[in-house]
């Protein structure tokens, strides 16, 4: 009986070995010559503006890289910043999602004159699906 135990185990041990040694190990990298496909941020600028007067003025931003995202909106931001020093409540002026590279631009021309003791800054922006990019502040 004995004997007969240390065969069971023998055949029970090496079927156990043979099972594990033949089983295919599966590999986890990728595959070698799969590249990622890294994206580039959008790359934007917010430019000086021209034409200011109490009535308006004209904003300039810059597209300097565009990407395969899809573009929902652009435009300008205008904060200001009144004479009390309290920050009223940023404006988006859309100018629109059919952009391309190079210089754009729009007319800001508020409901009231600027108001003089008060702090004006835009910004440029560009909406897509994945992303909000904007570019640095410039003052008035």
């Amino acid at each position: 009986m004995l004997i007969n135990y240390k065969n069971k185990l023998f055949v029970l041990v090496f079927s156990i070995l043979i099972f594990t040694f033949s089983c295919k190990q599966e590999n986890a990298d990728p595959e070698p010559n799969v590249e990622e496909k890294v994206i580039e941020p959008i790359k934007i600028e917010t430019n000086d503006f021209s034409d200011i007067s109490s009535n308006g003025v004209k904003l300039f931003g810059k597209i300097n890289y565009l990407n395969e995202e899809e573009i929902l909106d652009a435009g300008f931001i205008i904060s200001t910043i009144n004479k009390t020093g309290n920050k009223d409540v940023e404006k988006e002026y859309s100018i629109g999602k059919n952009v391309s590279i190079g210089e754009v631009s729009y007319v800001y021309r508020p409901a009231s004159p600027l108001e003089q003791n008060a702090t004006h800054s835009y910004q440029f922006y560009i909406r897509t699906v994945k992303n909000y990019y904007k570019g640095g502040f410039e003052k008035l």
